[in-house]
């Protein structure tokens, strides 16, 4: 019998390859990823969460890697979905960033916007090429939290993000502030394909609770307004502004 990890490896590589195609893009667009199988251990359970698939890029040594947990299942559906988001981040760093550790820091709200974008557009079922057409808000699509309509996906991950500020003790730390920041990304990046593409997209199918705009520190409306009127986005000034979204949100919750 084949290993797993082998399997996984075997799969994410492949995977890797048909992203690049999707994309459209070659060797010189992309940096070489190393692949890491994660050991799943029960106490990870206790934290509410377990990623499935997370990159990362170690900046010190322009590093770019993939780390899969050795729970997924291969026959799953959505993998491949998560695999291209997390994809795109390395896409994106590795085309904004160039070492750049202040650029580092700003690209997170852009890639989360950008990788929700190519992760939607794969779901729904266009997986040879980055192109789409028009399609219902209920079209159903394999997403993390199983089958669900569009509209249903886009409510989950609002609602996610609502439940994480809801916690009494919201922001616990940096990391969490961020986890907020990336689900919003995400909804916008989703909300921005809806908008643009479903027969069916009404501008009530995209309601953030206060606790939430809150986070953004007063400029969410700006940004809202900038998603849905700029097209493309600027990448650069994306970058800077939410540079300084995190420096005045880490010093308004007191966080380090």
């Amino acid at each position: 019998m084949v290993n797993k990890e082998i399997l996984i490896e075997q799969y994410t590589k492949s995977m890797l390859k048909k992203y690049m195609q999707f994309m459209n893009i070659d060797n010189n667009d992309m940096p070489d990823v190393k692949i890491y199988i994660h050991n799943f251990n029960e106490k990870e359970l206790k934290k509410g969460f377990v990623s499935l698939a997370k990159q990362d890029y170690d900046i010190s040594n322009d590093k770019y890697s993939i780390t899969i947990n050795d729970i997924v299942k291969l026959s799953d559906p959505y993998l491949s979905s998560l695999l291209f988001h997390e994809f795109t981040h390395i896409f994106d760093t590795y085309k904004y960033v160039s070492g750049d550790k202040n650029r580092n820091a700003g690209i997170k709200g852009y890639t989360e916007f950008h990788a929700a974008q190519i992760e939607l557009i794969h779901m729904l079922e266009n997986e040879r090429e980055c192109t789409i057409s028009s399609f219902s808000m209920n079209d159903e699509i394999e997403t993390i939290y199983g089958k669900q309509s569009v509209k249903e996906y886009l409510f989950s991950r609002i609602n996610s993000a609502s439940e994480i500020c809801g916690r009494t003790d919201f922001p616990h730390d940096i990391a969490t502030l961020s986890t907020v920041y990336g689900i919003v990304y995400n909804c916008w990046g989703i909300e921005d394909i809806c908008r643009r593409y479903a027969t069916d997209y009404r501008e009530a199918d995209f309601n953030v609770s206060n606790s939430v705009k809150q986070v953004f520190n007063g400029v969410f409306d700006v940004l809202n307004k900038y998603f849905k009127e700029v097209e493309p986005v600027d990448v650069n000034l994306l970058i800077e502004f939410h540079q300084k979204m995190i420096i005045s949100s880490v010093q308004k919750y007191k966080l380090s």
